[in-house]
């Protein structure tokens, strides 16, 4: 029969506890949460309109010479009720010189 001797158990436990804690859990979220955002950006980028000539469209105060599908915003990780959120896109209440895109996200009567 053998006979191990484990020293400095006390002292695993511990940081296993604390490496495991909510802390951790919460971090890990956040970082998975702003990877997926960021692959979604870039889906969202692919399936943009574009337009020939982007310094030929819009209204003339709003030319930016950009396309919407290269400035799609992300927020922050947000914290709603303890549901981590991201939003990707733009709001309604957006007026951004990309104003233009909440209306193909949410759609109008109009186009």
């Amino acid at each position: 029969m053998a006979y191990i001797e484990v020293t400095g158990m006390e002292e695993l436990i511990k940081e296993c506890e604390r490496l495991g804690g909510k802390g951790a859990t919460e971090n890990a979220n956040r970082k998975i949460l702003k990877k997926a955002a960021k692959l979604t950006q870039g889906e969202a980028k692919g399936k943009a309109p574009r337009s020939e000539n982007p310094m030929n469209s819009g209204r003339k105060g709003s030319r930016t010479g950009k396309h919407m599908g290269d400035n799609i915003p992300l927020s922050g990780v947000k914290n709603r009720n303890g549901s981590l959120y991201i939003i990707v896109g733009w709001d309604k209440g957006d007026n951004s010189p990309f104003f233009y895109a909440k209306f193909i996200e949410y759609g109008t009567s109009k186009i």
